[in-house]
């Protein structure tokens, strides 16, 4: 798998990091007072849970982190070069250019085989009718 595709997953990865977590920190906040009401107040027990599922949480966003950090570096340097890039979108040009025109005579092969099967068939397809009406 190349680096971009592996960048992608883990950019993805991320992203489904950051949507579950804020899900569960939503879920699992402690009720606020909005006036006058009064809220229960959570346990000791519960305040703790959640602070360590909270630090599990950003410990998984940064170690993430880190490795999409590790793949970006592992990208090939752009060049900020204009004539350097127009040089490479030359070179790809005549290699698409090529391999057109290989795939058109590759094309143009098949199309003569193929009438060439159809000719075929159609001998043998009236040959054999022929003998059937005898």
């Amino acid at each position: 798998m190349d680096i971009v595709t592996q960048l992608q997953e883990e950019v993805n990865s991320l992203s489904s990091l950051y949507w579950n977590y804020t899900g569960i920190l939503q879920r699992d906040a402690p009720p606020l007072s909005v006036g006058e009401e009064t809220v229960p107040v959570d346990t000791a027990h519960e305040s703790q849970r959640l602070r360590e599922e909270s630090t599990k949480m950003a410990k998984a966003v940064v170690d993430a982190t880190k490795l999409i950090d590790s793949l970006a570096s592992h990208l090939p340097p752009i060049e900020p070069n204009g004539d350097f890039q127009l040089a490479q979108l030359d070179d790809l040009q005549k290699k698409n250019d090529e391999l057109e025109k290989e795939l058109k005579e590759e094309l143009e092969l098949a199309d003569t085989e193929l009438k060439r099967v159809q000719a075929m068939y159609k001998l043998v397809t009236d040959e054999v009718l022929l003998r059937q009406d005898e």
